[in-house]
């Protein structure tokens, strides 16, 4: 298999002076590259903390991701890079999961910024942080990730941590 092609990227200027965003990056985890990957690079864990939103104005973001392909002189795809994990591929999804699929369905490369430190409490903490954070974050999409992670054992101490909410809340 070809491997995958890195560019060169300064990661403060990726994520502060040309407006891409890395929703909830957390402190000590490392941005190692940047890579454009073929959509069989990344394993899709066929979940959603995003419920019912994850296909909400579908076509509208399929306009919006074809539209931005190849923008600024990169690689067709996605604009604003995905968050990948692992040291080699398939790639895990830690956010961007929406980016990705509508990659999938274009048939378009997808940008992605890897990171290879991050232990599964700060994966589930990005992954659930970045939806939290949206406009239409609806509370059953917020119940349905707790009892999802409280099913696969998850203690009341660590959804709270997860998912920034007070044990009580939760």
């Amino acid at each position: 298999m070809a491997k995958p092609k890195a560019e060169k990227v300064d990661f403060a200027a990726l994520l502060g002076n040309k407006g891409i965003t890395l929703g909830g990056i957390p402190q000590g985890v490392t941005l190692s590259k940047m890579l454009v990957l073929k959509t069989k690079q990344i394993k899709d864990p066929d979940t959603s903390d995003r419920g019912a939103t994850l296909k909400k104005d579908w076509p509208k973001f399929l306009a919006n991701i074809k539209s931005h392909s190849g923008e600024d002189g990169h690689q067709p795809g996605n604009h604003s890079p995905i968050l990948v994990c692992g040291t080699q591929e398939p790639y895990e999804i830690v956010a961007g999961r929406r980016r990705f699929l509508a990659c999938k369905e274009l048939g378009l490369p997808v940008r992605a910024v890897v990171v290879t430190n991050m232990d599964a409490k700060t994966f589930k903490r990005t992954m659930y942080g970045e939806n939290s954070h949206r406009a239409d974050y609806s509370p059953y999409e917020l119940i349905s990730n707790v009892a999802r992670e409280a099913a696969a054992g998850m203690s009341k101490d660590e959804l709270a941590e997860i998912f920034g909410k007070s044990k009580r809340s939760i």
